[in-house]
């Protein structure tokens, strides 16, 4: 195996002087997850064939000059499409919340926010941001998971 000098690797790093820019952390660890199958993430990501679109795994220049527009500050790098690939149709910056929601084990009883309310009606909230918002008392359980449906859809895209 050949030695990478550091002084080379060094200097081309900083070519295209955004190695402090946050977005730069954010297009390493995407390749990690995707690449290295030492990564702790990788089974989840790699190990189930997610990749990264090979014009953003050659160069960060690449992925920078593409998401830029996109990029938010306090945001994470998710996929719409939770088993699609990483890639411009296919990937958003959107808060914490709204990524955890779009998580593949995201179960019934975290999806829905219906629960029973003195055993005469359903009481249905959802939680945005960590705030949670009362969504109103419906007779029929359906009622209840109709509204939730509704407010997760205009607020999360699904």
């Amino acid at each position: 195996m050949e030695r990478i000098n550091f002084i080379d690797l060094t200097h081309k790093k900083e070519q295209h002087g955004l190695t402090y820019h946050p977005l730069y952390n954010v297009w390493r660890e995407m390749r990690r997850r995707c690449d290295n199958p030492n990564h702790k993430w990788y089974p989840f990501y790699g190990g189930r064939g997610i990749s990264v679109c090979k014009r953003w795994n050659t160069r960060f220049s690449n992925f920078y000059d593409d998401v830029i527009g996109l990029y938010k500050p306090n945001h994470v790098i998710d996929r719409v499409d939770n088993d699609g690939n990483y890639e411009l149709s296919n990937i958003r910056f959107v808060p914490i919340s709204t990524s955890n929601a779009n998580k593949r084990n995201n179960s019934g009883k975290q999806r829905s926010g219906c629960t029973r309310f003195k055993n005469k009606y359903w009481r249905s909230r959802i939680k945005i941001e960590g705030i949670e918002y009362h969504l109103g008392y419906f007779k029929t359980k359906q009622e209840g998971e109709d509204a939730f449906n509704l407010i997760h859809k205009e607020w999360y895209g699904f």
